[in-house]
């Protein structure tokens, strides 16, 4: 009988080797071998096993990185988990690693902005082009599409709106033309269910800071494994097995502190049960939504349908700029917002929490109707 979920997440932390309940802090970069035979030994193994946690220097991983890995990989039922530093980095790892001069990407016009100047500039000097399309009109999408078209990137739940679109419907449609698509994930792990391996995607990318609340810089991507050998890493590395993931896992130094406390972050997720957070967003969002949508001066950014958005969402008013809304909200009712002004979305984005009360939201909504009225 196979262990049951719960029972691997509570398992898999347990270090047996060091025998302690929770695998110990190890730093990058030194890993103490008793011989020159030890060593030669342990890279036989990772020869024979790329995946099994065989280190012989630190920034290949550690046993406490690769025990993350492994939950995450169970969590998202993937083959294996690719650590990167910030979730724009496995974005930009992907990228690069699967154009090449003179090939086209295909990214939906309401991409996070960062990778937005990412595609449309900077690749430019590499000539490849970048179309964008509309995430509202998926038929733009497939118009778009030509021989060179090696990649399609897409927004699981668009940043700016909140709105979530249908990626495996993407995906289906992608790959009849035999065109890879990368999705990003940003905004869902640990705010949505996510099943990778549903989706079908080839690659996905998530910042692991905004939602699941773990450590700001910590992020992941997800890559099918036989998509593998066709990714080249972005710095050189030491490990050059041609299908191995870890050929990508060298990234420089950085503080491994902050993926040790990933764990915390799962724990204290499903303390809380991803499907009761989900539920909570999904109602806090609608409670407020709900009662400007369709109002006098008032406009919501994002879908009305239940199964299209979920914490998230945007609101602006008639004949405000965004930034000015965003600033009299602040100054005046001391509400923070981000203010959204590009691909056609004027508005301030609303991103409440699930301890976010209904009498907090009610003067949130007093404060939009007194603005709207003047």
């Amino acid at each position: 009988m196979s262990n049951s979920f719960k029972t691997f997440l509570k398992h898999t932390a347990k270090d047996f080797h060091n025998q302690s309940v929770n695998p110990p802090i190890v730093r990058a970069s030194t890993i103490i071998f008793k011989s020159m035979q030890d060593i030669r030994k342990t890279q036989e193994k990772a020869k024979k096993n790329p995946t099994g946690g065989h280190f012989d220097y630190g920034r290949q991983g550690t046993s406490t990185t690769h025990i993350l890995q492994q939950i995450l990989s169970k969590l998202e039922e993937s083959y294996f988990t690719f650590l990167t530093p910030t979730g724009f980095g496995s974005v930009f790892l992907a990228i690069f690693s699967v154009t090449r001069p003179g090939d086209e990407i295909i990214v939906a016009d309401t991409v996070y902005s960062p990778t937005r100047l990412l595609t449309e500039n900077f690749l430019k000097e590499f000539k490849i082009k970048t179309t964008f399309y509309n995430p509202h009109d998926l038929k733009t999408l497939e118009k778009a599409i030509t021989k060179k078209t090696k990649l399609i990137m897409v927004s699981h739940m668009i940043n700016i709106t909140g709105q979530i679109l249908p990626v495996k419907k993407i995906c289906e449609m992608a790959h009849s033309y035999g065109i890879d698509v990368l999705v990003d994930g940003a905004h869902c792990v640990g705010h949505i269910d996510v099943n990778i391996k549903d989706l079908d995607c080839d690659y996905y990318g998530s910042s692991l800071h905004k939602w699941l609340s773990a450590p700001l810089g910590t992020g992941l991507l997800f890559i099918k494994k036989n998509k593998i050998s066709k990714i080249q890493p972005l710095f050189a590395g030491h490990v050059h097995e041609i299908d191995s993931i870890l050929r990508l896992n060298h990234i420089g130094t950085h503080p491994v502190h902050s993926d040790l406390a990933i764990n915390d972050a799962i724990d204290y997720l499903e303390s809380i049960s991803l499907e009761k957070k989900e539920n909570r967003l999904r109602y806090i969002q609608r409670y407020w939504s709900e009662k400007v949508r369709g109002k006098k001066n008032i406009i919501i950014n994002t879908p009305s349908e239940v199964f299209r958005s979920c914490g998230i969402a945007n609101v602006g008013v008639k004949n405000i700029k965004p930034a000015d809304l965003a600033d009299i909200l602040f100054t005046k009712y001391g509400i923070f917002t981000v203010p959204i002004d590009y691909a056609n979305v004027k508005g301030c984005r609303i991103t409440p929490n699930i301890y976010t009360n209904e009498q907090e939201l009610d003067y949130f909504v007093d404060s939009i109707f007194k603005i709207a009225s003047n």
